[in-house]
């Protein structure tokens, strides 16, 4: 079997199940615009993706609007039927694996495999929210017949995250050590039936001001590096994102849609490179 090297592109589309920030709520022109604008760019290029999705996302009727706790309609629409896109899940209720009792994480699954029933999908891949998971929960996700996840990339310079006990010295040294290029190739690793496939870089999208401007042009020449070296060693690069990043920050789109043009330069460069679904990773 061929090894594979490219890129894998993973979404957690959560939008107000995972954003939740009072002070600017997120509109359902925002979200229209941002949700079509995303799906273009990633349509024009061709690049497959895997969309986690919220349970809850699903449940209003395909009579009723979408809005931004409920989104079927868009999904139906969208992803559903679209050869370059896998429907991964991302928990019914966004949970948090790792603060919740066991109970509770199987009544979450239990809800699942109702919206896979009504909305005839077959849930293989999952993200957990926050990454967060441990052995109870694998063996959670192996029961309900899934067989891959988003792992996590297990360098010193990345572990830090807004929830983090870590002195403010040493995360903010982290913070700043993320703006240098690394090795940041995707491990992947299968155990009983599972594969982890570890993230890469959370693509981040900077504020549209003159400083955030000259940090989204840095930022993305060291993710074009690393991409490029990744290749260049004949491995995957993944990255992930919310759709809710690219809604609140409009130039997100313009820099996604740069660091693509530059993978399609790479691929026309070395065309036994590709983009991979979760599930087309082995």
């Amino acid at each position: 079997m061929m090894k594979k090297s490219g890129l894998i592109i993973s979404i957690d589309f959560e939008l107000d199940w995972g954003y939740n920030n009072a002070n600017t709520p997120l509109t359902n022109s925002e979200i229209k615009q941002g949700l079509e604008s995303l799906i273009v760019i990633l349509n024009e290029h061709q690049v497959k993706s895997t969309w986690a999705i919220v349970g809850q996302l699903f449940e209003n009727s395909k009579n009723e609007e979408d809005n931004s706790r409920t989104r079927l309609n868009w999904i139906e629409n969208n992803l559903k039927n679209n050869d370059l896109i896998e429907i991964g899940s991302h928990t019914y209720n966004h949970i948090f694996c790792k603060e919740v009792s066991n109970k509770l994480a199987e009544k979450d699954f239990f809800s699942m495999r109702n919206v896979e029933k009504k909305n005839n999908i077959d849930f293989k891949s999952i993200v957990f929210p926050r990454n967060q998971y441990n052995k109870e929960n694998l063996d959670l996700i192996k029961t309900n017949n899934y067989t891959h996840y988003r792992g996590v990339l297990n360098k010193w310079y990345l572990k830090t995250s807004k929830n983090s006990k870590e002195s403010k010295i040493k995360r903010n040294l982290i913070r700043v050590s993320d703006m240098f290029p690394f090795n940041r190739d995707v491990i992947i690793s299968s155990d009983n039936g599972l594969t982890s496939i570890s993230d890469s870089r959370f693509f981040r999208f900077f504020p549209d001001s003159f400083f955030g401007k000259i940090i989204s042009k840095i930022y993305l020449i060291v993710l074009m590096y690393e991409l490029r070296q990744c290749i260049k060693r004949g491995n995957l690069y993944h990255i992930w994102f919310h759709p809710h990043n690219i809604i609140k920050k409009p130039n997100g789109l313009k820099e996604l849609d740069l660091f693509l043009k530059y993978f399609k330069k790479l691929k026309i460069e070395k065309n036994q490179i590709s983009s991979y679904k979760f599930t087309e990773i082995d």
